[in-house]
């Protein structure tokens, strides 16, 4: 049902409680239609993981982060002072990447500089 279609049998509805009526079963249907769906998977070297929110974990700023991280990763490895120009919270993007099902390598190369590496 469109947003048009509905307005006009709220418009036509006899009375405000009929138009009540109308829209709470719409929006029941609503609700009842999105907890059917499926929760959605993505297949990480022939298993499934748990929730998929998308192609990473997040939503907005850090999705950002998350996919500039990536694309880094992606053309070779890199330490953790070259990806620190892209998030003051490096562990966490690269946690966000390992739970989308990314598999990072990191391996400490003195004191406090690490080497990040995609598999």
């Amino acid at each position: 049902m469109s947003w048009y279609s509905l307005a006009q049998r709220i418009r036509s509805a006899p009375s405000t409680e009929d138009s009540a009526t109308i829209l709470k079963n719409v929006f029941r249907k609503l609700y009842r239609a999105r907890q059917s769906r499926p929760t959605p998977t993505v297949p990480t070297k022939g298993k499934l993981i748990g929730r998929y929110a998308g192609p990473l974990v997040n939503q907005g700023q850090t999705s950002t982060q998350n996919q500039k991280i990536l694309a880094r990763l992606m053309r070779g490895p890199a330490t953790n002072g070259q990806l620190a120009k892209y998030t003051l919270r490096l562990s966490a993007r690269i946690m966000d990447l390992r739970k989308a099902g990314y598999d990072i390598e990191s391996k400490n190369i003195g004191g406090n500089t690490w080497l990040y590496r995609l598999r």
